[in-house]
């Protein structure tokens, strides 16, 4: 078996409903595909994509944009002229936010 090193491949995380599982799927210039089983337990990716965000309930999903969804803007107090983030105490919105991310 042939073996080529994975640094600095680009491609696409997949789930197969049908599977259950991941895979991960390296596009060719001219629109061909080829698709490798994941059986790496841990390995580093870097989310490139403009659609999709992280939700406060641990879900990684395509955003409000990609969804067709108005976003819930939430207030920042953190972002008002006089407010020193290394002295005031954290933004209550983001210190809410923060809680609820790090709790589960």
């Amino acid at each position: 078996m042939k073996e080529i090193p994975a640094k600095g491949s680009k491609g696409f995380l997949l789930y197969s409903p049908f599977t259950k599982r991941h895979f991960f799927r390296i596009y060719e210039e001219n629109g061909e595909f080829k698709d490798y089983d994941i059986r790496a337990e841990e390995v580093e990716i870097e989310i490139t994509s403009e659609w999709v965000s992280l939700y406060e309930d641990k879900i990684l999903d395509f955003n409000s944009k990609a969804l067709g969804r108005t976003p819930k803007i939430e207030t920042h107090v953190c972002g008002l002229q006089g407010y020193d983030p290394m002295i005031d105490p954290p933004c209550p919105s983001c210190k809410e936010f923060s809680e609820k991310f790090s709790e589960k």
